[in-house]
C-alpha cells in the first residue's frame, strides 16, 4: 500500500487513506486530479477492472483505462464531468443512486445493471462501490470498480437459449408425435438408450425404467436391427448417412409400428450420443394407401372413361409467358401473331403426359406414344394451323380457368371429325400450369346434322312459299266453311241445351233410384231381422224334428233373401262408385281352401263332387278378404245351381306371372255363345233347362265389379258341355308396384 500523501483534498477509503492530492489543470477549463504518488495510481490505471472515482457533488476525478474502454469514451471525457454524463445507470437522479445510498449509510453496494455508451450499444457490469473518507472521517466520494459481465451473460443466454431450444424441441417433438432417444456405445454393448421423451413411452407402451439402459435395437422388429445397428456405427464413426428411413418397432402389446426416424451425432454428458428422431408413421401409410387407391381408381377412370381425354403439361409454357410478362409484352395475341416462331417455340414446350383409349380410338392413333409425339405437327396441318392451341394459352395469361370450343380436327389415317374441345387447368396448379386436362368429344354426326337441317330448312322455306299461295286459296274456302260451322255451331249449342236437361233428368232419376234403393233395403232389412233371429231361436229351441225342419226352411229362406240384398246394395255402391275395399296381404290358396271346406256341404246335399287343386305354398296377393271370398262363393253357387245331381264341380288356383288365377268348372249343362256376352250384366239370368231361374242376375255382376276393383279380369268359357268361370288378380309383388291399386 502506498503512503499518505498530502493534496487538496484527503481521502480515506476503507482499504486504505490517501493524502496529499494536489489538483493539476492538464487541459484548459477542465480539472484533473492526480496524485503525487504516481505509482499507485499508475496501479489503478493498470487494472483489467473498471475504476472510477466519485467525489460528493456527483463529479468524477478519476477514472482509468479500463473503465474509459469499457465506457466507449476517452479520460479525458469522463474526469472532471458529473457521474450522469458518461456510463449513465437506471438509478442515476432516483433514490437508489449509489452515492445517495452510501451517503445513507450503507457500508458498500454490489449490483448488476446495463450501461449504455455513447453509440448506442450496451455493456452489462458487475458494479462494486465503497465510500472514501477524509482523515476526519468525512465522507468525500466513493470508488466504482466495474468488471464487465457482456460475455458471461451472452454466454448464459446462449446457454439458456439452448436449454429453451432443447427443451422446447423435446416438447415439440411429442405435440406432433415425434419421440426423442438417445443412444451411446458403452464397452461391449452399443446403442444403450441414456435418454427417452415421454411420446416413446408412449408410442412403444413401455415406462422410462423399463426402456433407459436397453439396446434400442431391442425394440425393432428383427428384419430392421441388423441394418440399424449397422446404421448406428456408422453415424457414430462419423460417416454420412441418408436423412430419413424406416423401420418397425415392437410395442409392449406385441403389436407393431411403422415409424420414420432420422438421427445425428452429438455430446451428451461429456460422450458421443446419436439422437434418434423417432415418428409413428401408421396414419401417414395409410394415407399412402389411399392415395394409392384413389390413382388407381383415377387411372381407371382416366382409361375407361368414353370421352377422349389428354393429360398436359404446360409448366414449359408458363415460363415462356412469364419471361415474356417480365419483358414487359401485354398483348400476347398480338406478340404471338407478329412472332410465329416464338410462338411455336412456345407451343413446342407443351407435353402430353397422358392419354387414354377414347383418345387413341377418336384420332386413330396406333400407340399412345406416337399419339403424344406427333400430335403437334398432325394439329399443324389444320388451315387454321395451331392458332387454337395459341389462344388457350393466351387465356389462361390473362386467368381464365377453362376454354372452350368446337373445331375439325384430322386423324393420324387423314379422316377429319368435329370435336367440341374443352381445356380445364386443374385447381391447385394456377402457378405453374403442370396439369392440365383436355377432353374432346366427337359432334362430326351432330355437324352433319346440322348441315342436313340448314338444306331441310332451306327446302322447307321454298315449300312454305308454295304452300303459301295453295293456304290463301284454301282460306277462302275455309271462310266459307266457317260459315257453315258457325250455322253447325248454333245446331250444337242447341243439342248441347238438350242433352244438359237430359242429363239433369238422368241425374234425378239416378238420385231417385238411390233413394228408393235405400228405401228398399231399408223396408226388407227391418223385418228380415227379427225374422232371421226369431228363426234361429225358433230352430235352438225346438225338439220335434219336423218343426225344427221347417224353423230351418224358414232360416234358409231369409238368409238368401238377405244375401240378395246385400248383392243389390253391393251392385247399386258399385254403379255409383261407392263400393269401398279393404284390402291387406293376404294368401289366395289360404282363402281358396276355407271357401271350399265352407261350400263342401251343399254340395255333399246334391251329391255332387267338389275336386279341390290347390298348390301347397301361399299364393300372396292384396285383396280385400271378404269380397274375393264373395267372388269365389258366388262362382260356387252357380256351379252348385246349374250342375245336376250327382256332377263334378272343380276348383283350381294357380299362378300364371304375375297374377293369380281361380278357376271354377263344372260338367253342367253348358252356356250358349249370346249367354257368354251378357253373363256379367246387371240382372241378366241366363235361360235354365230345368226351370226359371231363380236370382236376381246379380251376382256376377257384383263378382266382375268386385274383380274390376280389385285390378284384375273375369271370364267364362263353354262348349255347350259344362262351364269354365275363371278371374284373375295381381300377385303381392306387381299388385304393390301399380300406384293404381
Amino acid at each position: 500500500m502506498a503512503e499518505p500523501v498530502s493534496c487538496e483534498h484527503d481521502i480515506i477509503p476503507s482499504c486504505c487513506r490517501l493524502e496529499s492530492i494536489s489538483e493539476v489543470s492538464s487541459v484548459p477549463g477542465r480539472r484533473e486530479y492526480k496524485p503525487p504518488d504516481f505509482e499507485f495510481w499508475h496501479a489503478l490505471n493498470c487494472l483489467v477492472h473498471g475504476i472510477r472515482i466519485i467525489s460528493t457533488d456527483y463529479t468524477v476525478t478519476f477514472a482509468n483505462d479500463a473503465f474509459a474502454g469499457m465506457a466507449g469514451t476517452s479520460v479525458h471525457e469522463i474526469v472532471g464531468r458529473k457521474c450522469w454524463g458518461t456510463f449513465a445507470s437506471s438509478f442515476c437522479h432516483t433514490d437508489g443512486c449509489i452515492l445517495n445510498r452510501i451517503s445513507r449509510g450503507e457500508s458498500s453496494v454490489n449490483y448488476e445493471s446495463r450501461r449504455t455508451r455513447p453509440n448506442g450499444t450496451g455493456v452489462y457490469c458487475r458494479v462494486s462501490a465503497f465510500p472514501l473518507y477524509s482523515p476526519e472521517g468525512q465522507l468525500i466520494g466513493i470508488m466504482e470498480s466495474f468488471r464487465d459481465t457482456t460475455r458471461r451473460r451472452e454466454l448464459q443466454e446462449q446457454l439458456d437459449e439452448t436449454e429453451d431450444r432443447y427443451r422446447a424441441l423435446v416438447e415439440l417433438g411429442a405435440e406432433v408425435g415425434e419421440s426423442i432417444l438417445m443412444l451411446q456405445d458403452s464397452p461391449g454393448r452399443e446403442g444403450i438408450i441414456t435418454f427417452v421423451s415421454d411420446q416413446f413411452c408412449l408410442m412403444s407402451g413401455y415406462s422410462r425404467q423399463e426402456i433407459i439402459g436397453r439396446p434400442a435395437f431391442d425394440f425393432l422388429a428383427a428384419e430392421d436391427r441388423l441394418s440399424s445397428l449397422e446404421r448406428h456405427r456408422a453415424k457414430m464413426s462419423g460417416q454420412s448417412m441418408p436423412g430419413l428411413f424406416e423401420v418397425t418397432f415392437t410395442r409392449k402389446d406385441g403389436t407393431t409400428v411403422p415409424a420414420e426416424l432420422t438421427s445425428a451425432v452429438t455430446q451428451y454428458k461429456g460422450k458421443p450420443a446419436n439422437v434418434i428422431y423417432l415418428r409413428d408413421i401408421t396414419s401417414r401409410k395409410a394415407l399412402e394407401k389411399a392415395l394409392s387407391s384413389q390413382r388407381d381408381k383415377y387411372q381407371s377412370l382416366f382409361e375407361q372413361a368414353p370421352t377422349a381425354i389428354w393429360e398436359m403439361d404446360y409448366s414449359g409454357v408458363k415460363q415462356c409467358i412469364d419471361s415474356l410478362l417480365a419483358r414487359g409484352i401485354t398483348d400476347l395475341k398480338v406478340y404471338f401473331d407478329t412472332h410465329p416462331d416464338r410462338a411455336l417455340e412456345c407451343l413446342n414446350l407443351s407435353r402430353i403426359i397422358a392419354v387414354n383409349r377414347a383418345a387413341l380410338s377418336l384420332w386413330e392413333a396406333d400407340s399412345r406414344e406416337a399419339m403424344c409425339s406427333g400430335i403437334l405437327s398432325l394439329l399443324g396441318t389444320r388451315p387454321t394451323g395451331l392458332a387454337r392451341e395459341l389462344d388457350n394459352i393466351v387465356a389462361f395469361a390473362r386467368g381464365s380457368r377453362e376454354v372452350v370450343y368446337d373445331i375439325a380436327d384430322p386423324t393420324f389415317k387423314g379422316n377429319w371429325k368435329h370435336l367440341h374441345a374443352r381445356y380445364h387447368l386443374l385447381p391447385g396448379h394456377d402457378d405453374d400450369w403442370s396439369r392440365v386436362l383436355a377432353s374432346f368429344t366427337d359432334i362430326t354426326l351432330q355437324k352433319q346434322a346440322e348441315t342436313q337441317l340448314k338444306e331441310y330448312h332451306s327446302l322447307l322455306e321454298e315449300t312454305v312459299s308454295q304452300r303459301t299461295g295453295e293456304l290463301n286459296r284454301a282460306s277462302r274456302a275455309l271462310a266459307l266453311e266457317v260459315e257453315w260451322r258457325k250455322q253447325a255451331q248454333k245446331k250444337v249449342r242447341s243439342l248441347y241445351k238438350q242433352e244438359k236437361r237430359l242429363r239433369s233428368e238422368l241425374e234425378h232419376k239416378i238420385q231417385q233410384r238411390i233413394e228408393f234403393t235405400r228405401a228398399l233395403v231399408h223396408e226388407l232389412k227391418t223385418p228380415l231381422t227379427p225374422l232371421l233371429a226369431s228363426c234361429e231361436t225358433l230352430a235352438a229351441r225346438t225338439a220335434d224334428s219336423s218343426l225344427r225342419r221347417m224353423a230351418d226352411t224358414i232360416l234358409a229362406g231369409g238368409l238368401a233373401i238377405n244375401q240378395r240384398i246385400d248383392e243389390l246394395i253391393d251392385v247399386a255402391k258399385g254403379e255409383i262408385g261407392m263400393l269401398e275395399m279393404e284390402q291387406e296381404n293376404c294368401d289366395l290358396a289360404g282363402i281358396a281352401g276355407a271357401v271350399s271346406d265352407f261350400m263342401r256341404a251343399a254340395f255333399e246335399s246334391k251329391r255332387q263332387v267338389l275336386s279341390v287343386d290347390i298348390p301347397p305354398g301361399p299364393i300372396p296377393v292384396f285383396v280385400d278378404e271378404k269380397r274375393i271370398r264373395q267372388v269365389m262363393v258366388n262362382l260356387l253357387d252357380n256351379a252348385y245351381k246349374y250342375t245336376p245331381r250327382g256332377g263334378r264341380v272343380r276348383l283350381k288356383v294357380y299362378s300364371a306371372g304375375s297374377s293369380a288365377v281361380v278357376e271354377v268348372s263344372d260338367n253342367g249343362m253348358g252356356l250358349s255363345p249370346q249367354t257368354l256376352e251378357e253373363l256379367f250384366t246387371p240382372y241378366y239370368a241366363p235361360p235354365c233347362k230345368a226351370g226359371p231361374s231363380n236370382g236376381m242376375g246379380l251376382g256376377l255382376a257384383l263378382c266382375r265389379m268386385l274383380v274390376d276393383l280389385h285390378g284384375g279380369s273375369i271370364w267364362a268359357n263353354s262348349d255347350g258341355q259344362g262351364s269354365i268361370f275363371c278371374f284373375s288378380i295381381p300377385c303381392r309383388d306387381s299388385a304393390s308396384e301399380n300406384p293404381d291399386n
